[in-house]
């Protein structure tokens, strides 16, 4: 599935609306009735239900104000709150105050009620709605907005979030000061990245994607390059096995991993491989370790190689695992290695020759920190798995810069 930033969002919007002739005042209320199908999926019946919609001033407001006129047809209390003066709203988002004003019901703009009023009001709900900072949020949320979010988040109530949670950032996941911790959050026609990069993820709680009419066609005319990876996908990419196929017709996996007292590194990929459907796997290990990763997987081959006095896979174990990884699909390297210098040399010196794709993870990325060449020189696929850690040692900075 594609996933988008804030600008091809607005991209998308636009497309729909001038090449598509698609009024985005239909998309809102399209996003409205994407929103009342999911307030219904999590509360079951509305009929004596209290849901407290807080709107913004955007469109993002301008999406729960047509929720909540939708909610004024069913057996179910709603109370909307509006951050801003109402006189002042402009575009859509007047448009659709005025509209749900003249539906009656408790409507309050901010000249009509306090934070204590919304926390109180909200306290006692049984759902809360966050229509309150939509995707274009660039900077800390302060003063009223972030008194809102703190009211949302101590109300002990779940919350669905329009779109994005507030105070996420839309492109990086940022939390820009104060952020809605929500139950569900409801996007619209795709998901936008900062709802899939932490900490916006956590606070996103689970994510559903609405079809609110944008053309594929529109889509299809921004080429878009990130992609998130999905069951769906991943079916995809997995063509049905013939029963009359053994195991060798499924790629032979070389594993090299492990030292004394991180044999269960060398254990847990092995047995990753073989559940990811690996026909055959080989775990090459220090020599003093075979009988651990052989009494533990008992599924995988095994090659015991030569290693240093502490029990390391040695330098001198080059030949040995060339010769391994001969006729092999694939290679997996680092997990549990050790950060020992002779074996972090020997790593620098295998994956330059290594002759198929490998993985690399774990100490194996620790020994190509400042020695890039080892992969560059490669001519078979090479992936690398870090953390924010190895992240950081990869590109000579910090964890946290990583994680920004």
């Amino acid at each position: 599935m594609k996933v988008v930033t804030t600008k091809q969002m607005q991209e998308l919007d636009r497309l729909a609306s001038t090449r598509y002739n698609i009024p985005t005042a239909r998309l809102m209320e399209r996003a409205g009735e994407q929103l009342l199908a999911a307030v219904h999926a999590e509360l079951g019946s509305l009929t004596g239900k209290r849901i407290v919609i807080i709107a913004g001033k955007g469109n993002n407001g301008g999406d729960g104000m047509v929720l909540a006129r939708l909610l004024r047809q069913h057996p179910c209390t709603v109370e909307t709150y509006l951050a801003a003066d109402g006189a002042a709203l402009g575009g859509l988002a007047q448009e659709q105050w005025q509209r749900l004003r003249q539906a009656d019901g408790q409507n309050f703009d901010r000249s009509e009620w306090t934070v204590d009023v919304l926390r109180n009001s909200a306290a006692g709900a049984d759902l809360i709605v966050d229509a309150l900072l939509g995707t274009g949020l660039t900077k800390p949320v302060e003063g009223i907005y972030s008194d809102i979010i703190s009211a949302i988040n101590n109300a002990g109530v779940p919350v669905l979030a329009v779109d994005l949670p507030s105070g996420i950032n839309a492109d990086t996941g940022a939390v820009m000061g104060v952020a809605v911790n929500a139950a569900l959050t409801v996007t619209f026609a795709l998901p936008k990245l900062g709802l899939l990069l932490y900490p916006g993820a956590a606070h996103a709680g689970r994510v559903t994607i609405s079809d609110i009419g944008i053309p594929q066609a529109a889509v299809d005319q921004l080429a878009l390059t990130i992609d998130q990876i999905t069951p769906a996908s991943i079916r995809h990419a997995l063509a049905p096995r013939d029963p009359q196929q053994h195991k060798g017709d499924f790629g032979h996996l070389l594993i090299i991993a492990g030292s004394e007292g991180k044999m269960g590194a060398a254990a847990m990929s092995a047995l990753g491989a073989l559940r990811a459907g690996a026909g055959l796997v080989t775990v090459a290990v220090p020599r003093s370790q075979n009988s651990i990763i052989q009494e533990r997987i008992i599924e995988a081959m095994s090659a015991p190689v030569t290693e240093t006095a502490e029990h390391t896979i040695s330098e001198a174990a080059l030949p040995e695992l060339l010769q391994l990884a001969g006729g092999k699909r694939a290679v997996a390297l680092g997990p549990g290695l050790s950060l020992h210098p002779n074996t972090q040399a020997l790593i620098r010196a295998l994956v330059p020759q290594l002759p198929c794709p490998v993985v690399i993870d774990a100490d194996g990325l620790t020994a190509l920190a400042g020695h890039e060449a080892a992969t560059t020189t490669r001519q078979a696929p090479t992936l690398l798995t870090p953390h924010p850690g190895e992240m950081g040692r990869l590109l000579g900075c910090a964890a946290d810069q990583v994680e920004i």
